[in-house]
């Protein structure tokens, strides 16, 4: 991470460069200072073991996959990754690429052997793993989670790649905490179902159906944390033709430092200053997608032209864009909680069924620069730059954002098999048995079009 340096050669971090996952220790206290954030970052480590059934499981490459990807953006010690790797992905992203590469490629390594020191997620069936916590990742049609090592898994034998994005993402969620200090992170079940979120996780209503129809024109607003976040989801689905995808990828900013530390299609060879619209276009179209870009603010004259999508994934973080949002058949809105109390917070809203945007949303930014700056905040009053407040940045963590662009992308998917969409719902990673989530009463206006989905049996 960079820095500027003032007249006394002092380090003075701006927005632009702060990594939002650090920014939880700063703002928790455990750090007093950016230097000692960074030192104290670098001690975090994950150890991540898979078992040679994943060769022929998508959902459990997309769970490897995801874990790997958000994992290095939280555990900036690194991610370890040992195990049977000797297969070829087949789930989306680094498809055909050995097993190996893909992971040094998402910013792991490949060891040969675990510690008992550090924190384990086993992916597929493996034999007995070292680790500070053995934290097991299960899935199952819709539903993804964790158990112990020793408790009972989820079928693991229906595809369904977002619930594989969810079991690695709240797999990584779990050692985080407990690289953190939690002493109950990693030792109990957590999950989600993506079919019925307010069900139990790991009951038969959690399975869902079959995953059968893909969208084939969706418009993105947002390219940020959560926009890269739906790409990833949608990256891993299964489609039989991509070449007949079309994405609208809108969007006006830059790449800058800080956005490595949430974006799951960054890495540290994307040069800061490329447009958000041309990199997820570039990665996109690697994938064998088309795209379309607009590049400048979505507002109050956003609206879908002729032949163009009128579906919408929406990943803004302010409440007056978002009130733009009815000018499409459906809108799927989805927020994060911003502060170290509520970072793990993810909240969704459809449209029109939970009402008119402009009236649902009020106008403003959605976070002020409330209070006091925090100690670490404050430069030296005789420093060239003055007064350096980051009070109302974000706290972020990757691992948040996949499970929430999961959640979005499966409203899509769930509205193109005729399921009524959701009103409203609130999901927190360190609650996941008490989920608020209220359905709709209606279908989803208009269509996106559609494709039949590429899906293993049994």
């Amino acid at each position: 991470m960079q820095s500027h340096m003032d007249a006394g050669s002092k380090a003075v971090i701006t927005r632009n460069e702060l990594h939002r996952t650090i920014k939880l220790d700063l703002d928790e206290g455990r750090a007093a200072s950016i230097e000692e954030a960074n030192a104290l970052a670098a001690t975090y480590r994950l150890q991540i073991h898979v078992g040679p059934d994943l060769a022929k499981n998508p959902t459990g490459q997309a769970a490897l996959l995801t874990a790997v990807n958000a994992g290095g953006r939280a555990f900036l010690g690194g991610v370890r990754v040992s195990g049977n790797l000797d297969w070829d992905v087949t789930a989306g992203w680094h498809s055909g690429k050995p097993a190996s590469r893909a992971i040094r490629l998402l910013g792991g390594s490949v060891v040969d052997e675990l510690t008992d020191v550090l924190p384990t997620v086993l992916i597929g069936t493996t034999d007995d793993a070292a680790g500070s916590v053995i934290i097991q990742a299960t899935w199952d049609g819709w539903a993804g989670g964790i158990v112990l090592a020793d408790e009972k898994r989820l079928g693991e034998c229906i595809d369904n790649p977002l619930a594989g994005i969810v079991a690695g993402a709240i797999a990584v969620s779990e050692a985080f905490a407990h690289a953190r200090g939690s002493v109950t992170a990693g030792r109990q079940q957590s999950g989600l179902s993506l079919w019925r979120p307010n069900v139990d996780w790991r009951s038969p209503d959690a399975v869902g159906p079959e995953l059968q129809y893909l969208p084939t024109r969706l418009w993105l607003g947002g390219l940020g944390h959560l926009g890269q976040a739906y790409l990833w989801a949608l990256g891993l689905l299964p489609y039989q033709s991509r070449s007949d995808v079309m994405f609208v990828l809108q969007d006006f900013d830059h790449v800058v430092d800080a956005n490595r530390s949430t974006g799951l299609l960054l890495d540290a060879s994307t040069p800061n200053g490329l447009l958000k619209t041309r990199i997820a276009a570039a990665q996109l179209e690697r994938l064998g997608f088309t795209s379309r870009l607009i590049e400048r603010p979505f507002d109050s004259t956003t609206r879908p032209g002729p032949n163009e999508p009128t579906w919408l994934l929406a990943g803004f973080d302010n409440s007056t864009t978002r009130s733009y949002l009815g000018g499409f058949d459906f809108a799927v809105d989805v927020g994060l909680g911003g502060g170290a109390d509520d970072y793990l917070g993810i909240h969704i809203h459809t449209f029109p069924e939970y009402g008119e945007p402009s009236k649902v949303f009020s106008a403003g930014s959605a976070r002020a620069d409330d209070g006091e700056p925090a100690p670490w905040a404050v430069a030296a009053a005789n420093d060239r730059c003055g007064v350096l407040q980051l009070q109302g940045v974000a706290v972020g963590a990757a691992f948040v954002g996949a499970i929430a662009g999961a959640l979005g992308v499966a409203e899509v998917l769930r509205a193109l098999l005729g399921s009524k969409v959701t009103s409203v719902g609130s999901v927190s990673l360190n609650a996941l048995g008490d989920i608020d989530w209220v359905g709709g009463d209606q279908q989803a206006h208009g269509n996106p079009g559609f494709q039949r989905a590429n899906t293993r049996k049994g």
